[in-house]
């Protein structure tokens, strides 16, 4: 017995190791296979609840593994992407892009850490384009090599910093790049000069006159003029050019130059551009600006300079009459510096009463008789001397002194007055004939301007004179306030006719009375065919269209015979006397006779 189970015992001792050593391999794989499955339902776990949307592509670039996040972020049912080719979530542009970025992390090491964040575009399953910063992280598994990829959608955060940037670098009316961004470009364009040895130009534009639209029309009406603007300039100078508003109504183009002469070039588009009418609703405005030029490196090495160069040859222009370009020379500086010292001495002028009046008179051409006189506006400074209305008049309107000054008429204006009753006329027709005042161009800009009630003159015996540039700034509101004082008696002239940009259909709607012929065209007419032609059209259109013409300057014989043979209606100037002090005027009028004063006309320069 004891035999038997010995036998037995070690049968079974050999049947429990054969049957372990033919289980053991089994049983092992089951547990690795357990393990693995495990593992796998971990990761599964880690990456849905992964903050991001996370992708697993293997070495074919075939997506394998998806979390929630990048179904939804793409568009796709729970589970639709796996299998599918990555192709499908890529723009057909950049596929080879991202076919390129995969494989280079497929090669690279499976311990490498997470690659550096990227700026993609990504596509919906219903074929919206979004951008996508992604990062990407190689796995080595089995042998086989995968890449884990997590996509977070910075759509929304891009909008953003693209508002905040908008913001900070570009003027929120017109949508050009503000001063900051211009100096930025400005600074980028100085250096690439300096190593190419390159040219190019700054244009400082102001446009003329603007802020009587803002205080006539109101600022809505400004903004949308400023819009305008801003895409006329963008027309005019082209993509090439950087074109800014740097403050108000001041926009500067910058554009890089073959020749100095492009400058001048663009500059003349920019005028012609910007001078086309404008039409708002019932509003039907003329604009024109002003230009300053300054070229790299020769007005300028760095931003501020070439600005205060371009400005300064904008005042330039300012001061010669507006509406035109002008580039930076340095004289400029020493013109600045006396425009600056003038503005601050026309204060005083009008306090210390520097400014007075002299009057030169009006003659009719059919009988000879003087019909009038005008008073101009003179300046003498105790240190500086006489002053040219033309310097310091500018600098009045720009300055807004010229309120001043025209509050000061009712001083001067009872003077005419007194000379036409000392000049011994007793033809009751005449006595009491009308006065003329001249009308700076902001002044009939001015809500609630009542120039009778403010000269104390009736309106019968009141004539403004309006300068052409003044009326066709603003022509619809200019013939609202004329035909208002048209009613009321007030004689009406335009003066300096022929230097600006009338409409004929405009100057009817005027109630004019009166054209004069400015003394630019009347200087040369004995000798130069244009200005004869010029005086001569004016004289005939004025003829067509009922009005009476004068010219001024007139200085000779022969100007006076072309001008009665050509039928213009009155003249002014050295021919018949020079401008005189009211006591001296008084001895000249009693000198002539009879003296047949139809009006006193008042002017500025």
């Amino acid at each position: 017995m004891g035999h038997i189970y010995k036998v037995i015992a070690y049968f079974l001792i050999y049947r429990a190791f054969v049957v372990e050593a033919i289980e053991r391999p089994y049983t092992e794989l089951a547990v690795a296979e357990q393990s693995l499955r495990q593992d796998e339902e971990r990761f599964r776990r880690a990456l849905e609840a992964a903050p991001n949307a996370m992708l697993m592509v293997d070495d074919t670039q075939t997506i394998v593994l998806s979390n929630g996040r990048s179904d939804a972020l793409f568009g796709y049912e729970r589970g639709d992407l796996i299998g599918k080719p990555l192709d499908i979530l890529v723009p057909d542009t950049l596929k080879n892009t991202h076919k390129g970025l995969v494989m280079h992390y497929m090669q690279a090491p499976s311990d490498r850490p997470m690659g550096a964040d990227r700026f993609l575009h990504a596509r919906r399953k219903n074929g919206d384009l979004f951008r996508v910063e992604i990062g990407l992280t190689p796995l080595a598994i089995k042998n086989r090599t995968f890449i884990l990829a997590s996509v977070v959608d910075i759509t929304g955060r891009l909008e953003a910093e693209a508002r905040i940037e908008k913001l900070i670098y570009y003027d929120s009316l017109t949508d050009l790049p503000n001063r900051q961004l211009l100096k930025d470009r400005v600074n980028q364009l100085i250096a690439n000069s300096r190593q190419n040895n390159a040219l190019f130009g700054l244009l400082y534009l102001d446009l003329d006159r603007f802020k009587n639209v803002n205080e006539t029309l109101g600022h809505s009406v400004g903004d949308r003029l400023l819009a305008a603007v801003a895409k006329r300039l963008q027309a005019a100078a082209g993509s090439e050019a950087t074109i800014a508003r740097v403050v108000g109504d001041e926009f500067v183009v910058v554009i890089t130059l073959k020749h100095e002469e492009d400058a001048a070039r663009l500059a003349r588009q920019l005028l012609a551009h910007i001078s086309k009418p404008y039409s708002f609703d019932e509003h039907h405005l003329a604009l024109t600006p002003s230009i300053g030029i300054a070229l790299y490196p020769e007005d300028g090495e760095d931003f501020d300079t070439l600005m205060k160069s371009a400005d300064m040859a904008m005042q330039l222009v300012k001061l010669e009459g507006r509406n035109d370009f002008h580039f930076f020379a340095k004289e400029m500086q020493q013109r600045t510096g006396r425009m600056l010292q003038l503005e601050s001495a026309l204060l005083s002028a009008i306090d210390e009463n520097q400014l007075h009046l002299v009057y030169q008179p009006q003659v009719r051409i059919a009988d000879g008789k003087v019909i009038g006189v005008e008073a101009l506006l003179r300046w003498n400074h105790p240190e500086l001397g006489a002053i040219s209305p033309a310097e310091f008049m500018p600098i009045a309107e720009n300055s807004g002194q010229i309120i001043t000054i025209g509050a000061l008429g009712p001083a001067y204006r009872g003077q005419p007055s007194q000379t036409h009753a000392q000049s011994g006329s007793s033809t009751h027709d005449h006595v009491g004939q009308p006065v003329g005042s001249a009308v700076s161009s902001p002044q009939p800009h001015r809500p609630g301007e009542r120039h009778p009630d403010r000269n104390r003159t009736a309106p019968e015996y009141l004539e403004l004179e309006l300068t052409e540039s003044a009326a066709m700034l603003n022509p619809d509101h200019a013939i609202h306030i004329l035909q208002t004082l048209h009613k009321r008696g007030v004689r009406l002239s335009i003066d300096d006719f022929g230097t600006g940009y009338s409409s004929l259909s405009y100057l009817k709607k005027f109630n004019i009375y009166k054209l004069k012929i400015d003394q630019s065209f009347v200087r040369d007419i004995a000798t130069d065919v244009d200005d004869r032609a010029i005086v001569s059209a004016i004289i005939q259109m004025a003829d067509s269209l009922g009005f009476h013409t004068i010219a001024e300057g007139v200085e000779t014989q022969a100007q006076l015979d072309f001008l009665r043979e050509r039928g213009c209606t009155e003249i002014q100037g050295y021919l018949y006397s020079k401008p005189l002090p009211a006591d001296a005027l008084d001895l000249w009028l009693q000198k002539i006779s009879p003296w047949m004063p139809d009006k006193v006309d008042m002017d500025c320069c």
